[in-house]
């Protein structure tokens, strides 16, 4: 948690969101000239630009405050995280000038934030306790702390981030309770109910390569036609999968793309139908993010929860593409997960047994409690002092679960060799400077090339004939091919 060459805890993303003032860009520090004051629109300046406010208006975005700036009080959060000393006259001041209510709202709202700096955590609670949270949990909890208590608007923020902070909360426990090998299994099972296949990486990426190369000049060719060929082209060059490699399975692949959206499905006069690469997909990584999206739509779709890092390993056999696939993954999630993530806890905690999960499904009524907010609505200081207090009774549940079952579950899954059945090759690619056309003769070996892209000398994949491409696929499968225009 600490960064070197930082004096005291400076979380990360502390110092990227907490750490400055608004305004001037100053830091945060002494508590006479430059305590943090937070506005309702989430904007946290200094004293020094407070002082200088005549209209009670944000400096920065012209907001206009509901509560005189001159009564706002310093934000108490932000002060314990960047390790800043609070007086002991500060709460009495508080409560004498903003109330009882208002003084236990901030000390709960404290008692969220603080889990982002050890230190906090430890001068707040009187123990010492090891943290690791999700960094989606750490940001709506940064989130929450420049919210402003005294302002209608404030409250809505405040509310809306505790409604997040469940479903984060829920996702949490649901990753703890389950295995990874688990998590993997029930997204295989999605696929397969819905008859389509995902293949470990190194065999998908050089699928997906075969299948932009073939389609990318707009080509209408059949399913059977386009299985024929892969199976082809493949055979042999992946002994591990070797026994997965079948009409079946290449043919359930296809309809993973087709369910994507990634071809246009053209219907033919004796029957059947044709494939046709979608105009608007026109390059690779276009032609490979609908994959990675209809395999992260499945997973919302039969509520199968697995952690960023997870689906990069099963999507690209290395944890490179975790950042790309966060932001696939937030842009692709449903707008109400708070629901559905509340009945997959609660069947599996009807399965478990023990004082731990005892203590989760009493927890079960608080989350259901957090499901009925509104952002929408109108909320006073009462409701939002209730709605906190759940707010940390959850977190502080998570903590004490991480704490009894993350060390278990590590030791448990580090005993098995390989965790998920995903092998961590080096990626096959194939040269996309030459895509191959059916109508071209030159372009017909360029799938056959004993060029690897490193400039090796390795082949790509089993060389064919360099004979027109179109006939040298019709030679394979029989003529169920249609050039386009």
């Amino acid at each position: 948690m600490e960064e070197k060459g930082s004096k005291g805890t400076t979380h990360t993303l502390i110092r990227n969101f907490l750490i400055r003032c608004s305004f001037c860009r100053k830091k945060f520090g002494d508590w006479n000239n430059s305590s943090p004051y937070t506005f309702g629109c989430g904007h946290t300046i200094c004293a020094n630009c407070l002082a200088s406010i005549e209209d009670d208006c944000c400096p920065v975005d012209n907001y206009k405050s509901a509560v005189p700036v001159k009564t706002l009080p310093p934000n108490t959060c932000i002060l314990y995280l960047i390790e800043v000393g609070v007086p002991a006259n500060a709460y009495e001041t508080m409560i004498s000038n903003h109330g009882i209510e208002y003084y236990q709202s901030m000390i709960l709202m404290e008692k969220l934030v603080c889990v982002l700096n050890p230190n906090a955590f430890k001068k707040i609670n009187n123990q010492v306790k090891p943290i690791n949270l999700a960094k989606s949990l750490e940001r709506k909890l940064i989130s929450l702390a420049s919210c402003q208590l005294l302002e209608e608007l404030g409250r809505k923020d405040i509310i809306k981030y505790i409604r997040k902070l469940g479903e984060r909360i829920l996702l949490e426990l649901i990753l703890l309770m389950k295995s990874r090998q688990q998590q993997v299994n029930e997204l295989f099972a999605a696929l397969r109910s819905l008859k389509c296949q995902l293949f470990g990486p190194k065999l998908q990426e050089m699928i997906m390569r075969l299948l932009y190369n073939i389609m990318n000049e707009g080509e209408k060719i059949s399913r059977k036609t386009l299985t024929a060929y892969l199976i082809h082209q493949l055979d042999g060059r992946f002994k591990e999968e070797s026994k997965n490699i079948s009409n079946t399975s290449i043919g359930r692949a296809i309809q993973l793309l087709v369910r994507g959206s990634c071809f246009e499905v053209i219907p033919r006069d004796k029957g059947g139908s044709l494939l046709k690469l979608k105009d608007e997909i026109r390059n690779y990584e276009q032609f490979r993010q609908k994959l990675d999206a209809a395999v992260i739509k499945v997973a919302f779709e039969y509520d199968v929860h697995l952690k960023v890092e997870k689906w990069s390993f099963i999507l690209y056999g290395s944890p490179d593409k975790s950042q790309y696939l966060n932001s696939m993954i937030d842009k692709l999630r449903p707008a109400c997960l708070l629901n559905s993530r509340l009945k997959h806890i609660s069947c599996t905690l009807n399965e478990e047994v023990g004082k731990p999960f005892q203590t989760l499904r009493k927890l079960l009524p608080e989350f259901s409690r957090i499901e009925m907010l509104n952002p929408d609505d109108d909320y006073d200081l009462a409701k939002v002092k209730e709605m906190l207090e759940v707010a940390v009774e959850i977190l502080y549940a998570l903590l004490e679960f991480s704490e009894l079952f993350g060390k278990a579950k590590d030791q448990r899954q580090d005993t098995t060799s390989a965790d998920v059945i995903i092998n961590q090759p080096d990626l096959l690619t194939l040269k996309l400077d030459d895509p191959i056309s059916f109508n071209s003769i030159d372009n017909a070996a360029d799938l056959s090339s004993d060029e690897s892209v490193d400039g090796s000398n390795d082949p790509i994949i089993s060389p064919i004939s360099s004979v027109p491409f179109k006939d040298g696929i019709n030679r394979v499968v029989g003529s169920a091919v249609t050039t386009g225009p």
